[in-house]
């Protein structure tokens, strides 16, 4: 087991080197581990340069008022349009290009907020909106939802600025009203695997899974973490997001890969060891049967890509 800690650790120490990656300890309150403030002139993340690609160590959700341009999560890119949410999980990369201002609001929260929201009512709403594999991770709101999310942003924002006394417990409740109005937005406006929500054990696996996938943990290890046997978890991955669990912890350290291909100057050979494959030939091999294209090519096509969008 402290190989694979230290793999770990070793991967995100590569991923700092890389890329900048903005630390919770840094950028949110200490007390209510949790920060709202609306767009400024100029920033779409008021802790980082526009034009800069770079990750969190925390949760950030976007709601985009006013505005337009496009927004790269994790190579990905999305039109950046009025009643637009955009969430985004620890250590995925994004980037922001901005054809117009954006007026909005920018909500950053740490595990530790999430951990301490658990004794409201029946429990925090699951976040099924962050380490997905089956959904976007945009909602575009109709005119009447973005409204009603808008309204209740505000008011957190108020209660943040303000600071009464209880202001803590205060915005726990509301970020947890605000969860369950996302949860029933989306049951209407997003298009999701067999039209459900996604099973308790799925999003542990994926947890799990985005924590782990530098130690090339197996899949029998995973089962055991997650106390099931091996045929129920292939059982309820599969069911619940068409993929089996092999194919989720190939996608990650393929995203892995791509971040460390695109964001640093390490070789092929550094990242196939920070990634534990013991091999770089087998690790092109593998690159290239997940992607369709080898390791350095894939560097090209995405530095030239990034290099045009952040003009």
């Amino acid at each position: 087991m402290a190989g694979s800690i230290g793999a770990v650790r070793g991967i995100v120490a590569d991923m700092k080197n890389a890329v900048p990656t903005h630390k919770a300890a840094d950028h949110i309150d200490a007390l209510s581990n949790f920060e709202i403030w609306p767009f400024t002139v100029g920033t779409g993340c008021p802790i980082s340069d526009l034009s800069e690609a770079h990750c969190h160590d925390f949760y950030v959700v976007h709601y985009v008022s006013r505005g337009r341009g496009r927004h790269v999560i994790d190579f990905e890119y999305y039109d950046i349009e009025p009643g637009t949410l955009f969430f985004v999980s620890p250590r995925q990369l994004h980037l922001w290009q901005v054809e117009s201002k954006l007026d909005g609001f920018i909500m950053a929260f740490s595990e530790d907020f999430l951990i301490s929201s658990a004794g409201l009512g029946d429990g925090i709403p699951e976040l099924e909106f962050f380490h997905t594999a089956t959904h976007s991770p945009t909602i575009r709101l109709t005119e009447g939802h973005g409204h009603a999310i808008e309204t209740q942003l505000s008011a957190m924002r108020e209660e943040y600025a303000e600071r009464r006394e209880g202001y803590v417990s205060v915005l726990r409740a509301s970020f947890h009203i605000f969860i369950v109005q996302l949860q029933r937005i989306a049951a209407e406006e997003m298009t999701k695997v067999k039209g459900r929500r996604e099973h308790r054990l799925v999003r542990g696996f994926k947890r799990l899974v985005s924590e782990l996938y530098a130690s090339q943990t197996n899949i029998q290890e995973y089962a055991e973490k997650l106390n099931v046997s091996v045929s129920r978890l292939n059982e309820v991955i599969k069911d619940g997001t068409g993929l089996t669990p092999g194919q989720i912890v190939r996608n990650e350290q393929v995203m892995a890969a791509k971040r460390l291909l695109a964001h640093s100057d390490m070789n092929v050979s550094e990242i196939c060891f920070s990634l534990n494959f013991e091999d770089p030939s087998y690790f092109g091999r593998f690159f290239k049967r997940e992607t369709g294209t080898s390791p350095l090519s894939f560097r090209d096509a995405i530095r030239s890509k990034y290099q045009q969008f952040s003009r």
